[in-house]
C-alpha cells in the first residue's frame, strides 16, 4: 500500500483546474513495471474565461472561479518515478459542467 499527496493540474475543454489529491494506491511488485489500483480524492476549483466586448467596442476577458470536490477510483502502471494512469471522478461539480469524468495522466514522484 502506497499513501500519496499530489498537486493536480488539468484542462478539460478550455476549462482550467488546479487542486490537491490524496490517495492510495495498492502496487503489484514485480520487477520493472508495477500495475496498481487505488481510491483517492481531489479539492481544488476550476477557472473558466471568456473573451468579452464592452459597450465601447473594447475587448476583455472575464473568468470565473468555482471550487469542487471530487472522489476517484484509479489503475495504471508505475515505473520507478513515473506512472501512467486513468482515473474515474465521481464529482461534486458546485453547478459546473463538466464535460469529463474520466482522465489519463503521467504521475512523477519526488
Amino acid at each position: 500500500m502506497q499513501a500519496r499527496i499530489g498537486v493536480s493540474l488539468f484542462e478539460s475543454y478550455d476549462v482550467y483546474y488546479a487542486g490537491f489529491d490524496l490517495g492510495a494506491r495498492l502496487i503489484m511488485d514485480t520487477q520493472y513495471v508495477q500495475p496498481f489500483v487505488g481510491l483517492g480524492g481531489y479539492a481544488g476549483d476550476n477557472k473558466r474565461c471568456e473573451n468579452k466586448t464592452d459597450q465601447f467596442g473594447d475587448r476583455y476577458e472575464e473568468c470565473t472561479k468555482k471550487f469542487l470536490t471530487a472522489g476517484y477510483v484509479e489503475y495504471g502502471l508505475q515505473f520507478e518515478k513515473f506512472a501512467l494512469f486513468g482515473r474515474e471522478y465521481k464529482i461534486n461539480d458546485a453547478g459546473l459542467s463538466i464535460p469529463a469524468t474520466h482522465f489519463w495522466g503521467i504521475n512523477i514522484s519526488f
